[in-house]
């Protein structure tokens, strides 16, 4: 995710972005680097969190990039019409555009990574969801649907047909922890109509 974020730019370039399940960060702070106007890292376990402060502070990054707890799980079933809901129970704006890679491990993901996802963007608003397929990540075959029931419109690419499979190539993807040899990645782009209602 992080690779194409930094061959698009124009993607998140003067928008403010919200990624979701960071885990290490990488993609947020790619989309600081090359451009966001600001980016809030979330994930919902603390050490996690504590290691994206210092992720952002090591990459010299603390005037655009922004670490919050986010728990999607609890995102799905709460109240907020428009916005988020933090760690701290606070209710963030929504934004621009969302990030999210490798975050549906399981079915009930996929529901409420789609909720949160309606909940974090604004109307017109842009996410960009990179999973590995469902052979090796459950729930992953629900998520489209999912999408579609809370009103998100939606674009599917396998990401072999993004630049010719070049995006995976040579990048050491093969010595991440949870990569399997054959692993397959698709690519969800997903639109928040202006005129939008959930539906679920």
């Amino acid at each position: 995710m992080a690779r194409y974020v930094a061959t698009n730019p124009h993607l998140i370039r003067n928008k403010n972005v919200l990624e979701l399940g960071s885990g290490c960060g990488l993609t947020g702070l790619v989309a600081g680097a090359v451009g966001a106007t600001s980016v809030v890292q979330t994930d919902f376990n603390d050490a996690v969190l504590l290691n994206l402060q210092n992720n952002v502070v090591l990459n010299d990054l603390i005037l655009t990039v922004s670490v919050a707890k986010l728990d999607f799980d609890l995102q799905r079933g709460c109240s907020v019409s428009d916005g988020w809901l933090d760690g701290c129970g606070e209710n963030r704006e929504p934004v621009c555009v969302v990030l999210a890679a490798d975050v549906i491990c399981k079915p009930s993901d996929s529901v409420a990574v789609s909720k949160s996802i309606f909940d974090c963007l604004i109307p017109g608003g842009k996410a960009f969801v990179l999973c590995a397929n469902a052979k090796h990540r459950f729930g992953v075959d629900i998520f489209e649907s999912e999408c579609l029931k809370v009103g998100l419109e939606l674009t599917i690419t396998l990401l072999d047909d993004i630049y010719g499979g070049e995006l995976l190539k040579g990048g050491g993807l093969e010595k991440t922890s949870g990569y399997v040899e054959g692993m397959e990645f698709t690519l969800f782009e997903l639109i928040k109509p202006f005129e939008s209602v959930l539906l679920s």
